[in-house]
């Protein structure tokens, strides 16, 4: 059997793309992302209904650990999205330099068991929510989770988790501003209405353009 993927990316990346976003339709038909490369056991991908990227998501990790992405529902994502889920580099070492002499023959299993240590602060895994747009040319950091209703502007780098309806941007990224004040922010939390079905959302979108009223009428506490 053919792996219409390699086939493309051999004669052409852009062709490598078409082949990546056809084979992402078939896993998920409901949304429009597609990643660098496929799930596996060691990569689990999530992706939620009526999300768009732009272009191929790149992945980067290492190849140690087990890694997540999760992309909720109703997320836009613009062109050239980075999602580092592992950090590579510490530099509480002696030398930036892992490579050479460092990861040769024994140093090997010594390099491994101090790369084990920061585990928890350089690897991790991605959850982007429901209803986030993110920019173009963004990085975003493994454990740096971004909340529903975010937005993250273009060319920034996220290195911590981002809340519900922030606006944030910068390298690295900073709170810029809220989309809504804290009430209108907790009610549509609680509404969450990305969950309603097609149909619903269809009867009511032209109450998406009124954040004031949609509250008001939809969380019903």
């Amino acid at each position: 059997m053919i792996d219409v993927g390699l086939l493309a990316y051999k004669i052409s990346p852009r062709l490598s793309d078409w082949a990546l976003r056809k084979r992402y339709r078939a896993i998920q038909p409901y949304s429009d992302v597609a990643f660098s490369e496929l799930p596996s056991k060691d990569m689990q991908i999530k992706i939620g209904r009526h999300s768009t990227s732009f272009s191929v998501i790149n992945l980067r990790h290492t190849s140690l650990y087990k890694h997540s992405v999760e992309i909720g529902s109703y997320t836009q994502i613009a062109s050239d999205l980075e999602i580092w889920l592992s950090s590579g580099h510490t530099p509480k070492y002696v030398s930036n330099n892992m490579s050479g002499l460092f990861v040769k023959g024994s140093h090997v299993e010594h390099a491994l068991r101090h790369y084990k240590k920061y585990k928890d602060e350089n690897y991790g895994s991605i959850k982007i929510g429901n209803d986030v747009w993110i920019g173009m040319d963004v990085i975003i950091r493994g454990n740096a989770n971004i909340g529903d209703g975010a937005v993250v502007a273009a060319r920034s780098f996220v290195r911590e988790s981002v809340p519900p309806y922030a606006v944030v941007g910068g390298s690295p990224a900073k709170l810029l501003k809220w989309r809504f004040d804290k009430k209108t922010r907790d009610s549509l939390c609680r509404i969450k209405w990305w969950n309603w079905s097609d149909e619903k959302i269809a009867e009511h979108i032209d109450e998406f353009y009124d954040p004031k009223a949609f509250v008001r009428r939809y969380d019903r506490r």
